[in-house]
């Protein structure tokens, strides 16, 4: 037990052993509102992977850094929002002044209002549909222990399927509006791609200033994908440990 103390100290300070015994805490007690590791409120669902995943802070802390750290105005897009980590954490930036979150699948939408809700957000619009290359209805693959790896890519291990509806880069279009520029986030289980044709089809792509992006390297987009962001003269500035088949990167456009 000393040891294994003395190792999280070492490798993640007096913080990462705070957090460590606020969860387990937390765990045992199962409060009905929680405080997730990124700083926002969060109704519980314990049974939920995603939903732990958030309160342990394993995301890392990269990208909710950089949304906390933004200094001049923008505008954010979280397509594939789930329970709405990242809006959140961007709502509490001022300088974030608008945020657009898309999550299609209506349990985790659900969630995502709710936590608008619980942490007094105004300023974020919430959205139940996933952008794809078609104005349509769809089905996606739902598994209730583990929200994030909804996909409109059908699953084995999903629960069931269910029926969204998807939008395309013309409704986008007419969506959303921002005189400021755009920060994107795109976390879609392997639709990644089809998301980043319609935003670079759609007239947002001027406004476009970074895209956080998690690529699934089974469907083997990372290729293509970069090709796509050099042609639009973006630079990669990050790219996370591999975790199972995808890495999270982040993209920003030359000056």
């Amino acid at each position: 037990m000393l040891l294994k103390i003395f190792k999280i100290l070492n490798n993640e300070g007096f913080k990462g052993l705070y957090q460590r015994f606020r969860i387990r805490i937390l765990y045992i007690i199962k409060p009905k509102i929680t405080k997730s590791a990124y700083g926002v409120k969060l109704y519980p669902k314990w049974h939920d992977a995603t939903f732990n995943l958030c309160l342990n802070g394993t995301y890392g802390y990269f990208f909710s850094d950089f949304l906390k750290n933004i200094k001049e105005p923008y505008i954010f897009m979280d397509i594939g929002a789930n329970q709405g980590i990242y809006t959140l954490v961007a709502s509490q930036n001022k300088n974030i002044k608008k945020i657009y979150s898309f999550e299609p699948v209506p349990e985790n939408f659900n969630s995502l209002k709710k936590n608008i809700r619980l942490n007094n957000s105004k300023k974020i619009i919430a959205k139940k549909f996933a952008i794809s290359s078609q104005n349509a209805e769809k089905y996606i693959s739902f598994n209730k222990k583990h929200s994030g790896i909804s996909s409109l890519d059908l699953k084995k291990n999903s629960d069931k399927l269910i029926k969204i509806r998807t939008i395309n880069f013309q409704s986008l279009n007419k969506l959303v509006k921002t005189d400021y520029k755009l920060i994107i986030k795109i976390d879609v289980e392997g639709h990644e791609l089809v998301v980043l044709k319609q935003i670079i089809k759609s007239i947002l792509i001027k406004k476009v200033e970074y895209i956080f992006i998690e690529i699934n390297f089974k469907k083997n987009h990372l290729k293509e994908i970069k090709k796509i962001f050099q042609k639009l003269k973006f630079v990669q500035l990050y790219k996370s440990q591999q975790i199972k088949n995808h890495s999270d990167f982040l993209f920003k456009k030359k000056i």
